[in-house]
């Protein structure tokens, strides 16, 4: 089993609007299953969200225009959609998890980019982030039962911080908590109803938004996908919580996505 996904979002602060995309494919033996997903979040009007079951086009290259800047495309036809994330901080592939059964390999290309998309006829801009995800795992026997994951990103600059953070089922199994911005740092990650602790620094967060608050297989999938009928009970009762807000980190101004995610 391999699953290839890419993640990409954009906040537009003029209008308070988020822009998320998925762009993946899941390979289980000659069985290939591509998706497409993008989601709309505009103040406190309802999430607009719509998938399809091919995967689009994802080219990820430097800039010879810009010295080499790190440039990630994403052009979905299904969708409508075409982005572009130019420049921000780039980790580099990093091994999260490795075992005998498979690993967990991450790659955040574009934290703190700067983002041009066309999507259904209009035209956006913004800051945002870029990643990729290979998992060669059973999705079923993932080490960890719970997740933090987010990403901050500066108003002005390129500039962003991400971060990443797991448990298995007790605090000395499996345990994951990593902080990137300009290198990688150990440190744990805390959410509380008003900040975002990172390590021994803060994130304030303010005007948080809720994007979704689902199970995977109504989130990911949509309410009538006929794969939620056979996908595994850990995969298919995954509960995620997805956020937006404000945030001010070290006196400066920023935007944060965050999410929690729990295998019941």
């Amino acid at each position: 089993m391999r699953l290839k996904k890419y993640y990409f979002d954009c906040y537009i602060k003029e209008s308070d609007e988020i822009i998320i995309g998925y762009s993946a494919k899941l390979e289980i033996g000659m069985m290939s299953i591509p998706y497409s997903c993008i989601m709309y979040k505009k103040k406190d009007e309802e999430l607009y969200q719509k998938q399809y079951f091919t995967e689009g086009k994802v080219l990820s290259r430097g800039n010879p225009e810009d010295n080499g800047s790190n440039v990630t495309l994403w052009n979905c036809s299904c969708l409508k959609i075409e982005g572009k994330w130019e420049g921000g901080e780039d980790t580099g592939v990093q091994t999260l998890f490795s075992s005998e059964k498979g690993n967990i390999n991450w790659h955040c290309t574009n934290n703190g980019a700067d983002v041009k998309i066309k999507w259904n006829e209009n035209e956006y801009s913004g800051k945002g982030y870029a990643e990729y995800v290979e998992v060669t795992l059973p999705l079923w026997k993932l080490p960890f039962t719970d997740l933090k994951w987010g990403r901050w990103v500066s108003e002005n600059g390129n500039e962003g911080i991400t971060w990443i953070s797991w448990e298995g089922k007790t605090r000395s199994e499996n345990k994951l908590s990593r902080i990137w911005d300009s290198e990688a740092t150990e440190g744990e990650v805390f959410y509380t109803g008003s900040d975002i602790l990172i390590g021994n620094r803060k994130i304030e967060i303010t005007e948080k938004k809720e994007i979704r608050k689902e199970i995977v297989s109504r989130s990911i999938l949509g309410n009538r996908s006929i794969l939620s009928l056979i996908m595994p009970k850990r995969v298919k009762n995954i509960d995620e919580r997805k956020y937006y807000s404000r945030g001010l980190f070290e006196g400066k101004e920023g935007n944060v996505i965050f999410e929690e995610v729990f295998w019941k």
